[in-house]
């Protein structure tokens, strides 16, 4: 999930919180996806990051259906 995240891949991001990969998980550096997506500026994956956290896996794909990278 950090790999996706850094290099804002929008794609593999939804493909691993479909298969609910923890979002929470931190890295070498205590790092958390969200820590890392912010820190690169990238607010689309932060907002499905936050949308991950704040919503059930079951409405998740129904929720980020709609996310582009503009």
């Amino acid at each position: 999930i950090h790999l996706a995240v850094k290099g804002a891949n929008l794609e593999a991001l939804v493909a691993l919180l479909r298969l609910n990969c923890d979002i929470d998980v931190r890295d070498a550096f205590d790092r958390t996806a969200y820590t890392i997506a912010d820190s690169k500026g990238h607010s689309v994956i932060c907002g499905v990051l936050l949308i991950a956290k704040n919503v059930p896996n079951t409405r998740l794909v129904e929720e980020i259906k709609d996310v582009s990278i503009v």
